[in-house]
């Protein structure tokens, strides 16, 4: 059973959002901006990386079956 490289990326890809994720809050957080512009861009930060997530793992379920 081979893996692909683009399947290894989208397993690997979790990991890089969640680093990625962490480092942007983190600035986010120490940055002078308004509390209500700081609340938007931290809630985007952390939602647009598990869509990422979300989609790397329906791609491989698609992926999975369509190989069955």
């Amino acid at each position: 059973m081979s893996v692909d490289f683009l399947e290894m990326l989208l397993i690997s890809l979790p990991f890089l959002y969640l680093f990625i994720l962490i480092f942007t809050i983190y600035k986010l957080v120490k940055a002078d901006i308004s509390d209500a512009n700081k609340t938007l861009l931290i809630c985007l930060t952390i939602a647009l990386p598990f869509l990422g997530i979300l989609s790397s793992f329906i791609y491989l379920n698609i992926k999975k079956k369509s190989l069955v």
